[in-house]
Formats: C-alpha cells, sequence, structure tokens
C-alpha cells in the first residue's frame, strides 16, 4: 500500500514537472527570441545538416536540456550546476543526440553519472572519496542546471560575448548586440526562475549548487526549515591561486583544491542527515 502511495505521489510530481517542459517550448522560440535564433542560425551555418563536424569540439547551438537524470524515488541530492556543456565531449554525433533526446522531457537514464566527461568524472571523485555510502547517494543524485540552453564549456560561450558587445563596427549592429543581451538576460530569467520552481517541487534533502552562478539561486545554509543548501565550486573550477568568494581562500595546489572541494560536498551531506 506504502510503494503504491509512493508511486502514485512520483507520477503526480513528474506530470507537474513535464509542465515546466511544455510551457518552456511554449515561449522558446524565433519570435520570442529573434536575435537568439538568428546568433543560433548563423552559428550553426559551419556545422552543416548533421549539426555537427568530425574532429571540431563542439556541435550547433539552440537545443536544450531540463533534467539530466531520472527523478529518483529517495529524492536526496539536487546538483545544480551552471550550464549544459557538451554531454559526450569526445563524440560530437551522440553529444547531439543526448541533448535532442533531453529536450523531449524527463529522461530515464542518468547522463550526470555517466563518467562520459571531465566533469562528471570529477565530481563523482568528490563523492568517492567520503566512503561507499557517498557515491550510491551521488549516483541517486538529481541532476538541473539553472541555465536550460546548451551552450558548450563556456557560458556565455566566446562568439555569443562578442556578438553582445556594444563595441560594434555600426549603428545597426550595436542595436542588434543590445536586443541579443536582453534576450539573453531574459532566457537566463526564466530558467532560473523555473529550476527554483522544480527544486521546490522535489524538495531533496541537499541542494548542491556548483559555480558562482548557481550559487545566486540560494545562499548557502537551511532554507525554510526543508532542505540544506551547499555551495561548492564546480568541478570544472581549477584556478587554485585565485582567490574564492566569499571566504577567500586561496590555494596551495590543485590538490588542495580538490580536496576542498570534497569538504564542501561532506558538510552538505552531513548537514542534510544523509551521511
Amino acid at each position: 500500500m506504502v510503494d503504491l502511495f509512493l508511486n502514485i505521489r512520483g507520477k503526480k510530481m513528474e506530470a507537474e514537472i513535464l509542465k515546466y517542459y511544455s510551457k518552456f517550448k511554449e515561449i522558446y522560440n524565433e519570435e520570442n527570441y529573434p536575435e537568439w535564433f538568428a546568433f543560433c542560425n548563423d552559428h550553426n551555418k559551419q556545422f552543416g545538416d548533421d549539426g555537427y563536424k568530425l574532429g571540431v569540439s563542439g556541435h550547433e547551438l539552440k537545443h536544450f536540456a531540463i533534467l539530466q537524470t531520472k527523478i529518483y524515488e529517495e529524492k536526496e541530492i539536487i546538483i545544480v550546476g551552471n550550464n549544459n556543456s557538451w554531454f559526450v565531449p569526445g563524440n560530437m554525433r551522440e553529444s547531439l543526440k543526448v541533448v535532442k533526446g533531453l529536450k523531449k522531457g524527463i529522461p530515464e537514464d542518468n547522463f550526470l553519472t555517466r563518467n562520459e566527461s571531465d566533469y562528471s568524472r570529477d565530481l563523482r571523485s568528490y563523492f568517492e572519496v567520503l566512503g561507499e555510502d557517498s557515491e550510491k547517494l551521488f549516483e541517486r543524485a538529481i541532476g538541473i542546471n539553472r541555465l536550460w540552453i546548451q551552450t558548450g564549456p563556456k557560458c556565455p560561450p566566446k562568439e555569443l560575448n562578442d556578438a553582445m558587445k556594444m563595441d560594434q563596427p555600426n549603428i545597426e549592429e550595436m542595436k542588434r548586440a543590445k536586443k541579443l543581451r536582453k534576450e539573453w538576460n531574459k532566457l537566463q530569467e526564466n530558467c532560473e526562475k523555473w529550476t527554483k520552481e522544480i527544486i521546490e517541487l522535489i524538495n531533496p534533502k541537499l541542494l548542491l549548487l556548483l559555480s558562482g552562478a548557481a550559487q545566486k539561486l540560494y545562499p548557502e545554509g537551511q532554507h525554510d526549515n526543508r532542505f540544506w543548501v551547499q555551495h561548492c565550486p564546480a568541478p570544472s573550477f581549477k584556478r587554485y591561486q585565485q582567490k574564492l568568494k566569499p571566504d577567500y581562500f586561496e590555494f596551495k595546489s590543485l590538490d588542495e583544491l580538490e580536496k576542498f572541494k570534497a569538504i564542501k560536498i561532506k558538510n552538505g551531506l552531513e548537514q542534510a542527515g544523509l551521511i
């Protein structure tokens, strides 16, 4: 009877989350974001009809992904990163196939823990050093990003950053750059707003925010007596000599920085009562 109740409740939650896929698809179009879609169309010309090129790191833009994993029944951890990078960095054909599938709805597979990217492997390593129980928690973590648009490793990518700069060659290009920046900011606002709503709906025990951009969603600490919010540097952050705000930590080596990330995750797991 309990299992049946949990199954019904889980299906209701999935139905509520699927509404966000529909809502985003309704607004994410050329009519609402003409400059963004024009930028993508121009950028994508280099990849031809296939959307990728052999030997080139990167594929066509314009795609999005909301959840990167299924919604596990335990709902223990949600991991929030900055943006969607390439899902299979060494295989752009497969990477493009993955993101096209992810925008259809909640996935059955787990694309956060598959070890097909440095991000995934590094993130797993922080949980592994904390022990077998922590590693199992990672396997059941729910993955989402604060920005659903796929941009690749950089957010925004260099080409987009250049297109949004105001030092364009003429007035018309400056106007387009201003419109593009406005659209880009609006896309981020919508994604962040709905990401928070999805988080509140799932209501995990631990919310792990990776990267400075994701950490702006919630302050670190207990949130409304519901879940613990833990900030941690992103796996991709390797600049150990750069001081980390707000604590202004500075590390002597990359190894020290990586150990610090594991310590931050351990604190989150402990505060959430998961270990």
